[in-house]
């Protein structure tokens, strides 16, 4: 059963998409539980059980939410445990996975406890200090933002489409509409959630393309590759976004103009921002043309509302 529990180490949360408890929290997602109980600062663990739920399920929840936490529970005495059957919390310090495959004769045996084989997949503990103090100074994040992701993974290496309307489409959808559009698309009159039919009535010269997944998956892969080539913390954000944690803050613009050239030279068009909190450097990467550094997040996030 989907629920959260109080036990006398702190609060185990199961389940991502069934309501609990009542009150301001009753419909919030996982994350944002665990941020409530976090905040709180009175629980010494925070546990997030998402072992039985299904990977359509865990992927609609942000990356940045995780990386939220994780910057939460670095300034607060409380550790924070997630539980799950799938690699998706991509800013967590210590990574372990149970190798063992065990059936219930297993757990009925007194020397089961001695086979468990537990390996680290990734440990990010013995930096922890050293980020710490240079954090005092200064610290610094970089989104790398892909617009019209899907678009452009389905136009990618067709040059001849660049000056033409391009309206990319859901194929597997009952009633396919338009999702993406190119400029050229926007200024023939074509908009977002027009049928196909619609588009042509709009301009005839108008190219249908239809979503590729592999693609997708391509572009995103480039994506991170230049992206850790910043640094080793990278959050893979969303498809098509990225986001890159500075210890070294030091010609941040320049380094990221540089991703930015060679990502270019692959045939894939991005912007981004660097700012002091991911958040900010998040909604500024959606205004560089194609690098904006912003160096007050608090007077940007004015200047946005």
């Amino acid at each position: 059963m989907d629920a959260i529990r109080l036990i006398p180490a702190g609060w185990i949360m199961r389940g991502c998409n069934t309501c609990f408890g009542s009150g301001a929290a009753k419909h919030l997602k996982p994350s944002k539980r665990a941020d409530l109980l976090l905040r709180d600062g009175n629980f010494p663990l925070v546990i997030v059980d998402l072992v039985l739920n299904a990977p359509e399920e865990l992927r609609k929840i942000p990356q940045t939410n995780w990386y939220r936490l994780q910057r939460l529970v670095e300034v607060l005495p409380t550790a924070c445990l997630v539980l799950t059957r799938y690699e998706m919390v991509s800013s967590a310090q210590l990574k372990l996975v149970l190798e063992n495959s065990w059936d219930i004769q297993t757990f009925e045996s007194e020397d089961a406890l001695s086979r468990l084989r537990i390996v680290v997949k990734r440990s990010h503990l013995n930096q922890k200090s050293e980020v710490s103090s240079q954090r005092s100074v200064r610290m610094m994040f970089a989104t790398i933002y892909l617009p019209n992701f899907c678009l452009q993974a389905a136009t990618r290496h067709q040059p001849e489409l660049c000056e033409k309307p391009v309206a990319l489409i859901e194929e597997h959808e009952r009633k396919p509409v338009v999702i993406q559009l190119n400029e050229a698309a926007e200024n023939a009159g074509i908009r977002k959630g027009m049928t196909p039919s619609q588009a042509l009535a709009r301009s005839l010269q108008v190219v249908i393309k239809v979503r590729a997944p592999t693609q997708e998956k391509s572009i995103q892969e480039i994506l991170l590759h230049y992206a850790f080539t910043l640094s080793p913390f990278v959050e893979d954000t969303a498809p098509g976004v990225c986001t890159v944690q500075f210890t070294d803050c030091r010609n941040l613009s320049e380094k990221v103009g540089r991703v930015i050239e060679q990502l270019a030279e692959c045939e894939i068009r991005a912007q981004a921002a660097v700012a002091p909190t991911s958040d900010s450097s998040f909604l500024a990467a959606h205004l560089a043309r194609p690098v904006l550094q912003i160096e007050n997040a608090k007077n940007f996030s004015h200047r946005c509302r």
